[in-house]
């Protein structure tokens, strides 16, 4: 019995070892993964905290030094500004890298170079087929063609479709522009012109009056009146910028004609090649008034939120050195990206809000940190500038870093507009951090001392005296007192946490509905203002001439004509049965001219001995019959490029059915591209062709690109805070706010009826860096915190929360003056912008503290408190450090 007792005593006590065993097993793994992540935190962590403590107590001794130096070095970025490059090709801006349309486009301009600018005005009136509007319309048209700029009249920069006469295209050429038969006219005579058919000496075809009228009605397929007329003049298109200047001062005096000319019931919708340019950027120079005014405000915001009510501790230059630290980043950046040739475009327009929202958050964090040593009353200015870094310059690392990282990512992108602006944004973020630490914080420690000196805060000569003692309303922070007494009570009340994480996962079940439906859709139109004359001018095309969808060309280079004849034409055979092509619809001079070739009574009986079965039967002879039969067919002339009697490049028109929407236009696209492959030539290459393609290029990549540029954004982010923040669970609590950011801004952006174009792709990317600057100076705090759990995440709301409403405060102030733009570029960016402020400082400020609260990570300091616990090795001293840096 007591052998059965010893065997049990001695079983259990092998469980206990055993148990034991297991136990120091599982807390040896847990202790040296605690080890890796302390070793990375001592690593990263305490050498920048060491770093930026070194650098504080630098820029507290020698200010001066720092902001003499600072002025220098950006005076030499400044220069970098002179050489930002002009942008010739902005309609290339949108096209990828790596789309065919851009070697496509070279080969058309080498042999058919556009040398014509577009000018075009639309006339509507109740009845515009009557002699009183047809007369008022010819003094018009004369008026342009007299106007006149810089000395140059409308016959010296015309394109001239023959010697002396100046190509425009109108319903006047049914009177061949007679200015007595026009003078003479009557209603019921306009009106028989009209229905009747009129050949155009001058190239030997029917005139098709259709296309000059629009707003028809018809009797018995007679036309009886119309509501418009379209008119339409061209330019010669020069290359030297002075003579380009010329006829761009003679395109705003015909704007100038038709905007002042007021003639009742007659409205004009105008356009010019200058007119994009001109109201695109022009709407985008309005709203910068909109930004400066923005940034005035900001100004104030920060007077009131950096410094406080009395005459020693107000902070009025030391906000105004904030604001100057970000416009010199502005600059800074354009400098950068101009000594390295950096184009920009219209997306620029933007970065001087997302400079500001970015920079404005780090001025926060510095002051707030400063407030935070308010009770150290014994230590000089060096001193606390060093500790005020210390705490400040890791945040502002890790939040400048992921956004840095995010935009490097965006850069990647073979987008070139969208890469361009990325590169800037980078640079400019770069440049927020650099100066914010080496000159906002030494004019923040000339104000520091001038504080302990109790010298006033706006006239510094005057002197309060050491009795001075501010008010003590005015030392209180009533953003701290709101979140410590009344905002932590709520949220942190366990049975409201319950109901804020059930409410924030439906909200998130909603707006992930609204992100699978979100779209992708861009038209370049949007650019242009909505109140803008030359959207009322798309507007009235749209409704009185529908585009019966995109027109299109088939190039053909260095392709064998004589020899080739039946893959050339089952090329336009096979264009003309496609789903997306218009019946009929394809006009081709080889298809012309073959059936050309088939009529014998053509050709005299020299000529017949030159064919054999309705063929040319030799290629000198089959260039002898092309060239005549372009002098008969002139309409041909300019869809053929004859070089030395050999036939270089020829092309065919098509017209597509009307597409109506971007994936269709893609699906479109394809099927003509992959037609044309599919029927290889003896030598040569065929392709399609249009400048609309451009458009729906950029199309088939933006959607990819983002979502490629967020994946790879999001997993350096991650990447860098685990590097930054040292805990793998606050990594992934910030990375979920993150992603539960993307997804409500992504799902509101479908209710709100936005898509996915540039501009949303742009602002997208800036969520990331947005939300994880929210969420990562609470969660970086949090963890610098000692207590409970609760407590922890209290004090991180009352230490840091302030600083992060104030940064979303003082980014919602920049940009609320765009509400009402017109721009498209600021109209999405205010909406989307305002999306991801508002749910970046919902996740950051409601969700985080709720989630660290609940199932937060441990503490730096209690880490390191079990670390040295199990460690006899001591701690290195601060110059230690410093050495080992």
């Amino acid at each position: 019995m007591s052998e059965k007792k010893e065997e049990n005593s001695t079983v259990q006590s092998n469980g206990i070892n055993s148990v034991n065993e297991v136990s120091d097993v599982k807390g040896s793994v847990k202790q040296k993964r605690r080890s890796i992540i302390s070793r990375i935190r001592s690593t990263f962590i305490d050498k920048f905290e060491d770093l930026f403590e070194f650098i504080g107590l630098q820029i507290g001794k020698h200010p001066l030094v720092f902001i003499i130096c600072t002025t220098l070095l950006v005076s030499l970025c400044l220069v970098g500004n002179l050489f930002t490059p002009e942008d010739n090709e902005e309609n290339m801006q949108w096209v990828p890298f790596n789309a065919r349309y851009r070697d496509d486009q070279k080969i058309v301009t080498k042999y058919f170079p556009s040398n014509a600018r577009f000018q075009q005005f639309i006339a509507e009136a109740p009845n515009v087929l009557t002699a009183d509007v047809i007369k008022v319309l010819w003094e018009i048209d004369l008026k342009i063609r007299n106007s006149n700029s810089s000395g140059k009249a409308f016959t010296d920069l015309c394109l001239e479709a023959a010697p002396g006469v100046c190509l425009s295209s109108s319903i006047f050429q049914i009177w061949f522009y007679d200015p007595a038969v026009i003078d003479a006219l009557n209603d019921s005579e306009i009106l028989s012109k009209v229905n009747s058919e009129t050949i155009d000496p001058g190239v030997n075809q029917k005139i098709d009056v259709k296309q000059y009228i629009g707003g028809v009605v018809e009797n018995d397929e007679k036309i009886v009146s119309a509501k418009s007329l379209v008119f339409t003049y061209f330019v010669k298109d020069e290359k030297s910028q002075s003579k380009k200047e010329v006829i761009e001062n003679w395109e705003q005096e015909y704007l100038d004609i038709l905007a002042n000319d007021s003639i009742p019931d007659l409205k004009f919708y105008r356009t010019s090649a200058r007119s994009f340019g001109d109201e695109g950027g022009g709407e985008i120079r309005k709203d910068l008034v909109n930004l400066l005014i923005g940034y005035c405000l900001v100004v104030v915001y920060l007077i009131v939120i950096l410094g406080e009510f009395n005459c020693v501790d107000q902070k009025i230059y030391v906000a105004i050195a904030g604001l100057i630290t970000i416009i010199l980043s502005y600059f800074v950046s354009y400098g950068i990206a101009g000594y390295l040739k950096i184009g920009t475009s219209n997306l620029h327009s933007i970065l001087p809000f997302l400079l500001l929202g970015i920079g404005v958050d780090d001025l926060f964090i510095i002051a707030i940190e400063w407030k935070n040593l308010e009770s150290d009353t014994t230590s000089p200015v060096d001193v606390k500038i060093s500790k005020m870094l210390r705490h400040a310059g890791v945040s502002i690392v890790v939040t400048s870093v992921t956004d840095i990282v995010a935009f490097g990512v965006g850069a990647t992108t073979i987008i070139p507009a969208l890469r361009s602006f990325c590169i800037y944004a980078s640079i400019g973020i770069l440049s927020v951090f650099t100066l914010t630490i080496v000159f906002f914080v030494p004019i923040f420690a000339l104000d520091s001392r001038r504080g302990k000196a109790k010298l006033n805060a706006c006239c510094c000569c005057y002197n309060h005296g050491e009795a001075y003692e501010p008010n003590k309303c005015s030392k209180m922070s009533l953003l701290s007192l709101f979140l410590k007494k009344i905002y932590s009570p709520v949220v942190f009340f366990r049975p409201l946490q319950i109901f804020i994480i059930a409410a924030a996962l439906a909200f998130q079940g909603i707006t992930l509905y609204g992100s699978i439906k979100l779209e992708q859709e861009f038209d370049i139109r949007w650019f242009v203002p909505t109140d803008s004359y030359l959207t009322e001018y798309f507007e009235a095309s749209d409704r009185f001439y529908p585009s019966s969808g995109i027109t299109a060309s088939i190039y053909f280079i260095d392709v064998d004509y004589y020899q080739d004849k039946s893959n050339i034409s089952a090329i336009y055979d096979g264009i003309d049965h496609l789903n997306y092509v218009r019946d009929n619809s394809s006009i081709f001079w080889y298809a012309s001219f073959i059936d050309w070739m088939r009529n014998p009574t053509k050709f005299n009986a020299t000529e017949q001995t030159y064919i054999s079965n309705d063929w040319p039967n030799s290629e000198e002879n089959f260039m002898y019959f092309v060239n005549k039969f372009l002098l008969q067919a002139s309409k041909f002339r300019g869809s053929v490029k004859i070089i030395s009697n050999e036939i270089k490049a020829s092309k065919m028109d098509f017209q597509h059915v009307l597409l109506y929407s971007s994936k269709t236009e893609i699906t479109a696209l394809d099927e003509v591209y992959n037609a044309i492959d599919s029927l290889p030539l003896r030598q040569g290459i065929a392709f399609a062709f249009s400048s609309s393609y451009s458009g729906i290029e950029m199309n088939r990549q933006i959607q990819e690109e983002l979502y490629r540029n967020l994946l790879m954004a999001f997993v350096c982010v991650f990447i860098i805070c685990f590097i930054l923040l040292a805990d793998i669970l606050m990594c992934i609590y910030v990375s979920v706010c993150v992603i539960m950011t993307l997804i409500s801004v992504c799902g509101c952006m479908y209710f709100w009826g936005l898509t996915i174009d540039t501009v949303s792709s742009v602002i997208l990317i800036i969520a990331i860096g947005l939300s994880v600057d929210y969420s990562a100076h609470i969660g970086h705090r949090f963890l610098t915190e000692q207590g409970n759990r609760k407590e922890r995440a209290e004090n991180a709301l009352y230490f840091i929360g302030p600083a992060v409403i104030s940064g979303a405060a003082s980014t919602f102030l920049s940009f609320i003056l765009l509400a009402p733009s017109t721009s498209y570029v600021f109209s999405v960016f205010f909406k989307v912008f305002l999306l991801v402020v508002s749910f970046g400082l919902m996740n950051g400020l409601l969700i985080l503290p709720v989630i660290l609260s609940l199932i937060g990570p441990s503490s730096y300091k209690a880490e390191e408190k079990t670390q040295t616990e199990n460690s006899d090795n001591t701690a290195p001293t601060m110059q230690e450090k410093f050495d080992n840096l």
